[in-house]
């Protein structure tokens, strides 16, 4: 310090030290004109203790001006010390980068101030404080102020142009610290690291490809940006640096997957299109290199398959497309596990072409990798069976492809037709809405006549009679209606002359014995009508049900389609002239033919002995002279069989009946139109209108054990006054509006649940006149309009839609959904997911006039409020005063 002192003069520091800039500028210059004469006489210690003066008296001074005047003064020595400036860095750069934080911005704008001046003089020697001065200027790019930001940008320039030049810069040692940064949210330090990377990425001798996977995916993070300029600049180097990746022969492929895969999930369209041009060209590119990333990069192209933007789809299906066309050995790191599991979780995306590229990823997997797929099929095949039930036409008629695929084995042929016939069982809905485009497309794929074998086999069996003879009614139509079984009807017309017709007829008896209906259509295509004269003969009185009435109704209407032209040829005007022509010709005229009639138990059958030896029997039958006319068919065995199971059948209708009655007895109060809700809303299927009632009752015990829900138990959703109860409809129907825009999703789900139950109640118990009777319904209005995000509840809609149909059968008359916003349509599109048929067809959206007319018509006008064209007022539902019922509680 004495040193120093003795150096420099008293009033050249005092100067330094002075509020005006001027002053210390001039006491600047004596300092430059001193260091340099220090310099010059190679007085190195002086130096030290002049640059130790200017640091501690100075730029750690707790006075702005003297922090102000350190800052000039050590800028000022450097300068003085020209070439020998490298040699005291180490004392004169840390003190400067320290007041790069002062408090005082006119300190923050002299320290980049000094920086500069300091690096003009030492250049490339100035690249070891790199990392510590990039830390700074970081920081100083999104400073408060104006004019520092100013002074930093001229700095940055600066620093550039010596790390362009340097052979010193070490990218290995900056690259950590440029990872760190890339998370940075601030838009001018996001601008100052993208330039980074683009002066370093032009540097021939800096490899900025080789660290790309560090800082990859803060570029991709910059895309989504709220600033047009930095997602354009982040884009531009994004692009730069995928054109070296083309020029490049050695890249990590691998590294870089990981980060576009995620990316490409991304919710910024812009991200997820530049994710995937990028993966597009890494499939192209990086051959071996991704086989161990192939599945991760399935999992991002398959959901961008479907995307909203056209852009995005076109490079995802041509990506699919590339990656699919390469051939790998499961030995070369390809999982195939892996790439099933992504396949079949994309089973479960809302978007159909997404589903459907997954099966296709199953089915060429299947082709290629036959054995390693098998391995994985307990963990694909419940998956593959699920998506028979989409509700894509498309879907199924793919996924059905696959599992022909997989069923080309016997073994897996057989579990594939036990699992069909189980899950028809488990979904009723399955086999109504699939069931034909489902054994059809097999029929196609597998042959139709295994297939039907193979179903036969297994319905013969079958210890759940209801369930068989649905599904052989089910098959019976198919059997006789589809074109693409045209080969078994013919075979079947072969049954008395052909042994494979012969066959085929007795494998489809037995299972064909579970429906009256099913078996005569058989016998018809088979042309055996006296057995079928025979099994009608059989039908004792109490067959006669209404089951059986409808299922001879579709048999006369089946009788009236093509299939079934031949029966009818004796009901034509031109078989009649025929018949009355042929009467006139001589018997004699029939070279070589006689007729006689013949004994066949106790009836007779008409012969005609043809002049090949052929007896042509008039019910249709063949048979060769010496021979069986049945052709080995044992038709009493066969008429022996229906009866049996037809007295299953029977017999299983009356344990049913009686369980009903015995194991669920009606609580009191209760009539014959309630259980007739149940039994409609499951079919008319006794057993489970059965179990469905016994679940009703414990769930009502459960949530509503007094028998009603008070209006204290939901104050909380009361209190909005959301729900109003209007009067009876045109029908006298008690109508029920809802105002969703003053709805929110409930915290407690408890105390949700049991409001939906106040609702329902009360609203059907506004329709009694004193006494249950029990087929009560009600009008529902659910009005949309004016909501926001923030009442989007499809749990709660779910909720109630779901007690209607498990606890409240046949409650509902019509639902009305009013002013339906775009927004809502996808909600909408999930609840529908979880609602029934029969629910479905009774609700309406209206979104026309005419519809909205219609709606004001069948609640009528003196029903609905003035809000929505009617002539009433608005009741809250709490508001409404309901009559007490004499008997029994609601349901």
């Amino acid at each position: 310090m004495a040193d120093a002192l003795s150096v420099v003069p008293a009033a050249v520091l005092r100067n330094l030290a002075d509020k005006l800039y001027e002053k210390r500028k001039n006491a600047a210059l004596e300092v430059e004109g001193i260091v340099k004469q220090l310099a010059a006489n190679g007085e190195h210690d002086k130096i030290t203790a002049v640059i130790n003066l200017l640091t501690t008296e100075f730029t750690y001074s707790p006075q702005a001006n003297h922090r102000k005047g350190g800052l000039i003064g050590l800028a000022a020595a450097t300068v003085g010390l020209t070439t020998d400036a490298a040699q005291h860095l180490e004392e004169i750069v840390p003190p400067v980068l320290n007041s790069f934080s002062d408090q005082d911005s006119r300190v923050r704008y002299y320290a980049c101030e000094a920086l500069y001046n300091i690096a003009k003089v030492v250049r490339g020697d100035f690249i070891i404080f790199f990392n510590q001065i990039f830390d700074v200027l970081c920081k100083l790019s999104a400073d408060s102020d104006a004019n520092v930001q100013s002074a930093a940008h001229l700095l940055d320039r600066l620093v550039k142009d010596i790390v362009t030049e340097s052979d010193q810069f070490s990218i290995e040692e900056f690259i950590p610290l440029l990872r760190e940064r890339m998370n940075v949210l601030n838009p001018y330090v996001r601008q100052f690291l993208v330039g980074w990377i683009t002066v370093l990425d032009s540097v021939p001798d800096i490899d900025m490809l080789g660290f790309l996977p560090d800082f990859l995916d803060g570029l991709f993070n910059m895309l989504s940006d709220s600033s047009h300029e930095i997602r354009q600049q982040a884009d531009s180097a994004l692009s730069e640096f995928l054109q070296e990746i083309k020029n490049s022969p050695s890249v990590d492929y691998g590294r870089m997957a990981e980060i576009l895969v995620q990316r490409a999930g991304s919710p910024d369209e812009f991200t997820r299109l530049t994710a995937i041009t990028w993966i597009n060209e890494f499939v192209k590119l990086g051959g071996d290199q991704l086989v161990p990333y192939y599945a991760d990069i399935l999992g991002a192209i398959l959901p961008c398959i479907s995307d909203k933007e056209e852009k995005i789809r076109v490079v995802a299906c041509e990506t699919n497309e590339e990656l699919r066309a390469i051939k790998a050995d499961p030995t070369e790191s390809f999982d195939v596990g892996a790439i099933l599991s992504i396949s079949r979780r994309q089973l479960s995306s809302e978007w159909e072409a997404t589903r459907i590229e997954a099966l296709h990823w199953i089915s060429t997997l299947l082709n290629r990798h036959r054995t390693e797929v098998l391995a994985f099929l307990n963990d694909i095949f419940e998956s593959l069976l699920k998506a028979l039930s989409d509700p894509s036409d498309e879907v199924v008629l793919v996924v059905l492809d696959v599992h022909a695929c997989i069923a080309k084995d016997p073994q897996h042929f057989h579990q594939l037709v036990v699992f069909l016939v189980q899950n028809f069982q488990l979904d009723n809905s399955l086999l109504e809405k699939r069931g034909a485009l489902i054994i059809r497309r097999l029929c196609v794929l597998l042959n139709a006549e295994r297939v039907y074998r193979e179903l036969s086999t297994i319905l013969e069996g079958e210890s759940d009679s209801d369930f068989a003879s649905i599904m052989v009614q089910a098959l019976n139509l198919i059997l006789l209606t589809s074109s693409e079984l045209s080969e078994i009807r013919y075979l079947l017309k072969q049954s008395l002359v052909n042994p494979a017709g012969k066959d085929l007829y007795i494998a489809l008896y037995a299972s064909w014995c579970h429906s009256p209906m099913a078996i005569i259509s058989l016998c018809f295509i088979a042309q055996t009508y006296q057995h079928a004269s025979v099994v009608i003969q059989s039908l004792v009185e109490e067959d006669i049900n209404p089951k059986f009435l409808v299922q001879l109704d579709k048999l006369i209407h089946l009788l009236e389609t093509p299939i079934f032209a031949y029966l009818r040829l004796q009901q034509s005007a031109a078989f009649k002239i025929l018949k009355t022509r042929l009467k006139a010709v001589p018997s004699y005229s029939f070279n070589g033919m006689q007729s006689k009639r013949v004994p066949s138990g106790d009836s007779y059958q008409f012969l005609h002995h043809m002049s090949n030896g052929s007896q042509i029997i008039e019910d249709g039958d063949l048979a060769k002279d010496g021979g069986s006319s049945n052709n080995g068919i044992n038709f009493d065995a066969r008429l022996q069989q229906f009866q049996q199971m037809q007295h299953l059948h029977r017999m299983h209708f009356k344990a049913q009946t009686k369980s009903l009655n015995n194991s669920t007895p009606l609580p009191k109060g209760y009539k014959n139109p309630t259980l007739m809700r149940f039994l409609v809303a499951q079919s008319m299927d006794p057993d489970k209108a059965a179990k469905m009632f016994v679940q009703w009752q414990k769930w009502r015990a459960s949530l509503v054990p007094n028998g009603f829900i008070s209006e204290s138990e939901v104050v909380d959703e009361l209190e909005t006054r959301k729900v109003f109860l209007q009067d009876l409809s045109q029908d006298k129907y008690p109508v029920m509006l809802i105002q969703t825009n003053k709805h929110f999703p409930a915290e407690d789900q408890n105390q949700f649940k049991k409001f939906v139950v106040y609702l329902l109640d009360k609203t059907i118990a506004s329709a009694f006149k004193g006494r249950e009777i029990g087929n009560e319904k009600l009008i529902g209005v659910i009005d949309l309009q004016s909501i926001s995000y923030r009442n989007i509840d499809a749990r709660g809609l779910i909720t109630g839609f779901q007690f209607l149909q498990a606890y409240y059968p046949e409650r509902l008359a019509k639902c009305y959904i009013l002013h339906m916003p775009w927004f809502f349509v996808s909600v909408w599109r999930l609840v529908s997911r979880f609602l029934e048929k029969a629910t479905l067809e009774k609700i309406v959206i209206v979104s026309n006039e005419d519809e909205r007319k219609e709606f004001i018509r069948e609640v009528g006008e003196e029903v609905l409020p003035e809000e929505y064209g009617g002539r009433a007022k608005l009741v809250a539902i709490q508001d409404v005063e309901v009559t007490p019922m004499e008997n029994g509680p609601t349901n």
